[in-house]
């Protein structure tokens, strides 16, 4: 009884061990990348219209007004990607009709036909040396305009000091 009580368990601790170690480090990152998103966009854009394809914690800390360019939180958009319309020219007449004032992505999402209008220009990415829980290491943000570039580049700048370790901000020219 006590060799079967002990094969049986066998799976259930191999499981447990497995979360243990998985899920510390996980919530490590969703703080490093996610949270940090949120606490950036509450800090420089207050009220603001801004385009994520991972809205958790923008939404629930930014006080924003999110732009869900994955679908969840915009029905236009998930309305498009049922019918494989989710392309450039949809994210553009989104993004303005939405009056975005900023973007942060994950690239890999947003290439070929789907690939963010070209109007918007990369100004900086956060990087993580790797990832487990987040899709990436790397979110990028994008802004729609030379004037809007600019005060992407400064609170980018403004809020690296802030951003906690493991995370690097990298400005792109």
């Amino acid at each position: 009884v006590v060799a079967c009580a002990v094969v049986l368990a066998l799976p259930l601790v191999n499981r447990g061990a497995e979360a243990m170690l998985l899920t510390v480090p996980a919530t490590g990152e969703v703080y490093r990348q996610q949270y940090q998103m949120g606490l950036f966009f509450g800090r420089y854009y207050p009220g603001d219209s801004v385009a994520v394809n991972d809205i958790g914690a923008v939404a629930w800390l930014g006080g924003v007004k999110v732009v869900d360019l994955v679908g969840l939180a915009t029905p236009d958009v998930a309305k498009a990607r049922r019918h494989n319309a989710d392309d450039t020219a949809f994210f553009d007449s989104l993004l303005r009709r939405h009056d975005a004032a900023v973007a942060c992505v994950y690239d890999y999402y947003f290439t070929g036909p789907r690939r963010l209008p070209q109007s918007w220009h990369k100004v900086g990415e956060w990087r993580m040396a790797r990832h487990a829980a987040v899709s990436r290491e790397t979110v990028a943000f994008y802004a729609p305009s030379p004037e809007r570039t600019v005060r992407l580049r400064e609170a980018l700048e403004g809020f690296a000091r802030h951003l906690p370790g493991g995370v690097t901000y990298v400005a792109i020219p």
